[in-house]
């Protein structure tokens, strides 16, 4: 339980010291399930977007997945004043 315990500290630390906002929800609500399923549909359609244009066969599936979604972090957003989401989090360039 110590070990748990000194984790939580250090990580709150470093939540501190990097100036991350941290919020607790309950997992399994509506409202986060709704976010989740929104997110999902978003990248499912890059994805059936990205298939389509390209003539990728269905095998590839999971790694159309997996540039869409390195291509979705990497594309600025009005959010986070047309930054990266890759540079805001981590504060460095985004390479491709």
């Amino acid at each position: 339980m110590l070990v748990v315990n000194i984790c939580r500290i250090n990580f709150s630390k470093y939540l501190k010291h990097t100036r991350i906002m941290r919020y607790i929800t309950s997992s399994y609500t509506l409202e986060i399930n709704a976010v989740v399923e929104q997110k999902i549909q978003h990248i499912l359609e890059y994805v059936r977007a990205m298939m389509f244009e390209m003539n990728v066969k269905k095998m590839c599936l999971a790694n159309v997945c997996h540039y869409v979604v390195k291509l979705i972090n990497r594309m600025p957003t009005t959010i986070i004043k047309n930054h990266v989401p890759y540079y805001a989090f981590f504060w460095a360039k985004a390479y491709i």
